[in-house]
Parts: structure tokens; sequence; C-alpha cells
């Protein structure tokens, strides 16, 4: 075998295995994506004064609106509502929440909020100033949701999908317990999953 085919072969081999990887990188699926909630550095939890409800089991919540699941509590009431301006927010609670259009903050005990440029350009606003801060400002920490780069600060945790920001928030916190002490948001935030399709889209 001489060297011009031995060079023909190598290339060969390495088309077929190239062209092998591309198409089983571009299969189309329907499978979630794998989640995860991850901060780096890790910060430290403020000290806990608010006791959380015991939770026996979780179910899982779907929205195919917005192409996401997420572990909730399983006995929660939940509440969904969609602002006029586009703004989409699910709420979890305990006990029922009083009406759709309450304020969520204050009724809920976890929520996602969801919203784009558009819908809601102050909160898209605030969270690209979040990001930019990370490094910068303390109390603002690089998070990962579902394998999407993100935001942590406060009590909530923020990462931009598709156009659109998924907000997961601890909201019965009343100053008495931050997203770090919250074994019920960390569980839940770390379980949303996107479902878009990955081949088309």
């Amino acid at each position: 075998m001489n060297q011009n085919t031995t060079i023909i072969s190598a290339l060969v081999v390495l088309f077929f295995a190239v062209l092998a990887g591309f198409l089983v990188y571009h299969q189309p699926t329907s499978q979630p994506l794998p989640s995860t909630f991850s901060l780096s550095p890790t910060p430290s939890p403020q000290p806990t004064v608010a006791k959380e409800p015991d939770v026996a089991s979780w179910t899982t919540y779907t929205n195919t609106d917005y192409n996401f699941t997420l572990s909730v509590p399983e006995d929660w009431k939940q509440q969904e509502y969609k602002l006029p301006s586009g703004v989409f927010i699910v709420a979890f609670a305990p006990s029922a929440l009083p009406c759709a259009t309450c304020t969520y903050v204050h009724e809920g005990y976890l929520s996602v909020k969801i919203f784009n440029q558009k819908s809601d350009p102050q909160a898209y606003k605030t969270f690209t100033e979040s990001l930019q801060s990370i490094g910068k400002v303390k109390g603002y920490f690089p998070a990962q949701l579902n394998n999407v780069k993100g935001v942590l600060y406060a009590n909530t945790v923020e990462v931009e999908n598709h156009g659109l920001v998924y907000q997961v928030t601890l909201d019965e916190n009343n100053g008495t317990m931050d997203a770090l002490s919250s074994q019920i948001f960390q569980k839940s935030a770390s379980s949303l999953t996107f479902t878009y399709l990955l081949f088309g889209q």
C-alpha cells in the first residue's frame, strides 16, 4: 500500500466518522434536557428562622405552552395566570391562593415567572443587569438551570432560553429565609427541565 492510498483511506474513515457524529448529534428528540442547579462559588445560606412545610411527596408540573416541567410538592395548590402584557406566572403554595390577580409574591410560596424584553421590559433589564453584576456586586452568583447559565440573587434564580427568561422565586420568605436555606426551593429549581425539541427549532 503506497502513501497516497494510506492518506486517502484515512481521509475516508475520518469523513464517515465526522458524518456519523453529525447525524447522532442532530437526531430529533423530545426527551427533556437534564437539569442542574449549580452555583460557583457556593454562597453560604443565611440562618433559617422560618420552618418550611413538610413535603411528603412530589409531583411534576408540566406546561406545554412554555415548554418546561418542574417538581412541586404534590398536595400544594397552584394558580396560573397571564398578565395582559404577556407575562406568565404560576405560583404554588401549601394552601389555596386567593385569586388569579393577587400579587403572587405575597400569596405564594414558590413561583415561576416567564417574560421577555417585550412583555416586561423592566424585569428584562433587571435580569441583564443581574447577569452583569456576577463577580462585581456582592450577592450575585453564577447559576445554571437545565445546562443554561444564569444568575442567582436574593431569592431568585433566572435563566434565559429561547428568548424567554425563566425566573424561579422563593416567595414565602418575609425576610426570614433565603433561597439557599430552602430545601423546597432548591429541589424545585434544580428540577426545572426545558422540553423544547432539539431538532428543527
